[in-house]
C-alpha cells in the first residue's frame, strides 16, 4: 500500500512536521501496517500528541475506544479519554466529526488528514491538524486507528480540509 501526498495535500501536510513524521513512520512499517509493528518509543518525541483507538463492534455498528491518549492531547482538552469510547469522550457535532473521520479510515483503509477546531472541556476552541492512519489485523481488517493531533500555531497559510487516499 503506497500512499503519497501530492499538490495541495503535500503542501498542507508540510506545514505540520509532526503529522508528517507519523505518516512517514506509518509508511515505514511492514505492509500492511499493524499495531504489533508499532514501537511508540521510536515516536517518543511526538508521543504526547499521539492517540490510539481500538476498533470494535456493537451489533452492526463499529465502536472506537481509546487505548492511549498522549499527555499533550489530555492537556489541550482538559480530560483523559483513555478507556472511553468516542461517544463517551465527546458530544454533538464534534463526536460526529471524529466518528466520521474514523469510519472513513476503516472503510477506505486509508489515512485521513484534516484541520479542524474543536471545543475543549472549558468550551474554548482548539485548532489542530489531525492525521489518522489505519493499523491492520488478521484478514486485512482495520483493528486500530493511530493518530496525531498537531496543535502548532499556523502563521502564514491556513490549510484546507482534505482527505488523502
Amino acid at each position: 500500500m503506497e500512499i503519497e501526498l501530492t499538490g495541495d495535500a503535500a503542501e498542507d501536510a508540510a506545514l505540520f512536521p509532526r503529522t508528517a513524521r507519523l505518516f512517514d513512520y506509518w509508511r515505514s512499517l511492514a505492509p500492511p501496517p499493524c499495531w504489533g509493528g508499532v514501537d511508540l518509543m521510536v515516536l517518543y518525541d511526538i508521543a504526547p500528541q499521539i492517540f490510539v483507538a481500538d476498533v470494535g463492534t456493537a451489533g452492526d455498528a463499529l465502536t472506537f475506544t481509546y487505548r492511549y491518549v498522549g499527555t499533550r492531547i489530555v492537556t489541550a482538552f482538559g480530560f483523559d479519554a483513555t478507556g472511553m469510547t468516542v461517544e463517551q469522550a465527546f458530544e454533538g457535532e464534534y463526536m460526529e466529526q471524529i466518528r466520521d473521520a474514523y469510519l472513513y479510515v476503516v472503510s477506505e483503509k486509508s489515512p485521513q488528514f484534516g484541520v479542524r477546531q474543536q471545543a475543549n472541556e472549558n468550551r474554548e476552541y482548539v485548532r489542530m491538524a489531525v492525521l489518522t492512519v489505519p493499523l491492520f489485523g488478521a484478514g486485512g481488517r482495520v483493528e486500530k486507528i493511530m493518530g496525531l493531533a498537531d496543535f502548532s500555531v499556523m502563521e502564514e497559510k491556513s490549510p484546507r480540509h482534505l482527505f488523502s487516499r
